[in-house]
């Protein structure tokens, strides 16, 4: 899905230094901000990007969200309880036997400054796959002189994924057919040995294609296969201004912080 609506995008056609020169600073911004408004400035700006400028409709930016913020809602309560054995006066506390559970205005505050840094983060890579195909992000990075080992292991992991989903997808739909989630009790069997078996099976497709790369002469770098692209030296600067100012934000806020 990632990739069909990366190369749909108006902007898989520019150039990706003009989007990395922006992503890039925003996410710097995100991880190193104090206060939690940049980071919602950042979401806010590139959740415009994504859907106004990328054109990428909101059901699939929605989707993609939903995976971190299935992360969020499962640690942020852990963030913001406090347990404690000695009364307090202050926070709202709860008794459990000789402890006192409860939340308080520091423990809220970093949950939400953690919220706030995960979601701006995540639209921020979000904006970069959404734009940019997998190819023209391994090129960048190459003439960035990433080392070659690393980009290999990211081409090799972003296609083990999609070969993960692949398989899982493929046993869910065999087994939906032969009624294997007719029951609760033949769910949860169904899910069990799809579990068991699908480690197996992706390690049979990791294995041909280890296979293939060997007989295609595989030696040291994968050759990825970059289209041309625009480079507009406005469009950079624009970019380089923008992401500069978020970072610069952070970074000022940070220091009065």
């Amino acid at each position: 899905m990632i990739d069909r609506w990366a190369y749909a995008s108006p902007l898989a056609r520019r150039h990706p230094l003009e989007k990395g020169v922006l992503a890039l600073p925003a996410l710097a911004a995100c991880l190193v901000a104090k206060s939690w408004w940049v980071p919602v400035l950042a979401f806010g700006f590139m959740s415009v990007l994504i859907l106004a400028v990328a054109l990428i409709p909101w059901r699939v930016y929605l989707r993609l969200l939903l995976a971190p913020a299935a992360f969020l809602a499962a640690s942020l309560p852990a963030i913001a309880l406090s347990v404690i054995f000695t009364p307090s006066g202050e926070g709202y506390w709860i008794t459990l036997g000789s402890a006192y559970v409860g939340f308080t205005s520091d423990g809220l505050a970093q949950a939400r400054n953690v919220m706030a840094r995960s979601l701006g983060a995540v639209s921020c890579m979000c904006f970069l796959a959404l734009s940019t195909p997998m190819p023209d992000i391994i090129g960048f990075l190459r003439r960035c002189r990433v080392p070659a080992l690393f980009l290999d292991l990211l081409a090799l992991i972003y296609r083990f994924v999609f070969i993960l989903l692949e398989t899982g997808l493929t046993m869910q739909k065999a087994q939906a057919l032969r009624l294997g989630y007719s029951t609760p009790g033949a769910g949860f069997r169904s899910a069990g040995c799809l579990l068991a078996n699908l480690f197996v099976r992706t390690q049979d497709r990791a294995r041909s294609l280890e296979v293939a790369l060997a007989t295609r002469g595989y030696e040291d770098r994968l050759n990825v296969l970059e289209r041309p692209c625009r480079l507009s030296a406005r469009n950079v600067v624009l970019s380089a201004v923008m992401g500069g100012w978020l970072l610069v934000l952070a970074v000022v806020t940070a220091g009065v912080g």
